[in-house]
């Protein structure tokens, strides 16, 4: 399932790589940039805080938050979100943020069609999927039992607890994200990431897809400069 844990993914996968890394810096001043025309205050703009949280967790230096926070040189950057249909009919939702939504538009139809997706009409893709708060412990760093780590999530508000790639994704009311955040660390289990995101339903799997195929097309939509996260239904 693309996008759970994708920025845990780009974390350890990225930021070895300078350029790499340049990318996302980018792409994570953006998301502060955009929260921040809804209020520039972090106190009372929980998708603000959420981005800087995530940004700080990327080591993005102090000033380039604050700057992003003042919106300094992002006038003209909009986010988008794209729905798509992928190989064997495997959903998507891609999202991001641009400075030249058609250039961005017309790279990213390139992309799915070479590999055998497409872009849907807006909004299509919705239904297959559920905004949710998404949050990722590092099992490996965790200082509890593992069972005990599992009830004191579900205690906290979890909705599912899925384990993928050594981590623990905890699943939660949107609206509440950021107290079940605050009480995590109360209680002293370190959260590695945290967004809302999209989430699927039901997961499809994709028998006639090579799965080294369906992971070429997501992570070449990863890599692109706009792409801030792709969600999709593949299991």
């Amino acid at each position: 399932m693309s996008g759970h844990s994708k920025w845990a993914n780009i974390k350890t996968r990225k930021l070895a790589q300078d350029q790499k890394r340049a990318h996302v810096f980018t792409k994570l001043v953006r998301a502060i940039a955009i929260a921040a025309r809804e209020n520039p205050d972090s106190n009372a703009n929980p998708r603000l805080r959420l981005a800087i949280d995530r940004a700080r967790s990327f080591n993005v230096p102090k000033e380039n938050i604050e700057r992003a926070i003042r919106r300094e040189g992002a006038e003209t950057v909009e986010a988008f979100s794209f729905d798509a249909v992928g190989p064997s009919g495997i959903t998507m939702i891609i999202e991001g943020a641009t400075d030249n939504r058609n250039r961005t538009l017309g790279e990213i139809r390139h992309i799915l069609e070479l590999h055998g997706a497409k872009l849907a009409p807006e909004g299509s893709a919705r239904w297959a999927f559920a905004r949710k708060g998404i949050l990722t412990l590092e099992t490996s760093q965790a200082n509890k039992k593992r069972d005990d780590l599992l009830l004191a999530l579900i205690a906290a508000g979890a909705e599912d607890v899925v384990e993928r790639e050594g981590a623990l994704e905890m699943i939660v009311a949107p609206d509440e994200l950021i107290a079940i955040q605050n009480r995590l660390s109360t209680e002293g289990i370190a959260v590695a990431d945290a967004t809302l995101g999209w989430v699927p339903k039901q997961t499809s799997a994709s028998p006639t897809i090579p799965d080294a195929h369906l992971r070429k097309l997501l992570a070449e939509l990863d890599e692109h400069p706009d792409v801030e996260t792709t969600w999709s239904n593949e299991s």
